[in-house]
């Protein structure tokens, strides 16, 4: 829990407040039960949930409309990676791929090749995607790419100022250009491409 949050938060407390806590995700993720668990004590395990049935809530919701519904293709190219012993322990501590090897991807031509080419694929079939990329910076190289291509990109990210923030969401969800993404939520529609797996319980799922 981010300390200013925390800190925030217990301020509001008192005998005359209730706080209640809302969130998009059922949990912090599913690699760290000890972040979970965290999060559940910081409101006295008092977590209001939905009700699922055998279906589970996942499916449940992408049957109501609520969550898309995903289709996983993998990407394959003949590229393979070796981790180092402390990339190897980053893996195994945060269940999340190393910055080492995320710099080595986003630098690997061939495999940006081959995604410039699959995202390109998709657009000309009149398809709108949201990638993500290895960082800001190799998201701002694919969207120039595809901007060369003659492909309507924009990137977006955590220093993107909110007027154009909500002006690039507007334009992406009218049809009218395709969004580009380092990481974040900006977007919860359409395609995504991964250009690097995405820590968050649904993302995961």
């Amino acid at each position: 829990i981010a300390p200013t949050y925390n800190e925030v938060t217990k301020r509001l407390m008192g005998s005359r407040t209730r706080v209640m806590g809302l969130t998009a995700t059922p949990g912090r993720s599913i690699a760290n039960e000890d972040e979970n668990r965290q999060l559940a004590q910081f409101f006295f395990n008092e977590i209001l949930g939905i009700e699922g049935g055998q279906e589970g809530v996942l499916d449940m919701l992408r049957q109501r409309g609520v969550l898309a519904q995903t289709e996983s293709v993998r990407l394959r190219t003949s590229r393979s990676y070796t981790l180092t012993p402390s990339e190897k322990e980053h893996l195994a501590r945060f269940f999340d791929l190393p910055p080492g090897l995320l710099s080595r991807l986003a630098d690997d031509d061939i495999r940006n090749i081959e995604i410039i080419r699959r995202l390109q694929e998709e657009c000309e079939r009149g398809g709108q995607i949201l990638f993500f990329g290895c960082s800001i910076d190799h998201s701002k190289f694919i969207c120039a790419m595809l901007t060369f291509l003659g492909i309507k990109a924009v990137h977006l990210d955590g220093t993107t100022n909110r007027a154009r923030r909500q002006s690039l969401i507007a334009a992406f969800r009218s049809g009218t250009v395709l969004g580009v993404v380092e990481k974040g939520s900006a977007f919860d529609d359409r395609h995504q491409a991964l250009g690097r797996r995405i820590q968050g319980m649904l993302l995961e799922d």
